[in-house]
C-alpha cells in the first residue's frame, strides 16, 4: 500500500498557510523517513501479533519512565520469539 504526500501534506497544515522552503524540505525528509520505515515492516511481513507488540513498544514509549519501558522491551521481545518459534513449527 503506497503512503500518498499529499494528504501526509494537507493534516500537517501545508495546504492553509505559506511556509518556510526549508521546513517544506525538512517535513518532507520526515515524511522520506516515514515511507522507508513502512517499507521495510512490509518487508518484514509482520503477523497481528508481532504487530501488537510493535504498536505496544510505540505507544509506552514516552521516556519518561524508562524503566516500564525497558520491562515492557523485554516482554515484548519475549512474545515475539515465542509468536516466531511457533510460526515456524
Amino acid at each position: 500500500m503506497p503512503l500518498h504526500v499529499a494528504p501526509l501534506l494537507a493534516a500537517a497544515g501545508l495546504h492553509a498557510s505559506p511556509m518556510a522552503a526549508d521546513r517544506v524540505v525538512a517535513f518532507m525528509d520526515h515524511i522520506r523517513v516515514f515511507q522507508d520505515q513502512v517499507e521495510k515492516l512490509k518487508a518484514l511481513r509482520v503477523d497481528s501479533a508481532e504487530y501488537s507488540c510493535l504498536k505496544a513498544i510505540v505507544l509506552f514509549s514516552s521516556g519518561e519512565n524508562r524503566r516500564d519501558m525497558l520491562i515492557l522491551q523485554t516482554s515484548v521481545t519475549a512474545a515475539t520469539r515465542t509468536n516466531q518459534s511457533i510460526n515456524q513449527s
